[in-house]
């Protein structure tokens, strides 16, 4: 997932499937970011997004929650 897809996707969730703990994370990497100068935004995204963390784990798991709700 790429930094642009991880704010499309921020962009397009819901609230009410955010726990407060993903929404202090979400709130956290974008805020983060959005003070690092837009030429080095893909390098600090690839720090942040090691190893998948925010992929496998943050969005992941909200996805996972809104399939739930939907069913």
């Amino acid at each position: 997932m790429t930094y642009k897809e991880f704010i499309k996707w921020c962009n397009e969730v819901p609230v009410d499937c955010l726990t407060s703990t993903q929404a202090i994370h979400i709130v956290a990497i974008n805020t983060k970011l959005h003070k690092t100068p837009w030429f080095k935004r893909k390098k600090a995204w690839e720090e942040i997004n090691i190893r998948g963390f925010v992929e496998k784990g943050l969005v992941r798991a909200v996805n996972n929650k809104i399939a739930m709700k939907k069913k």
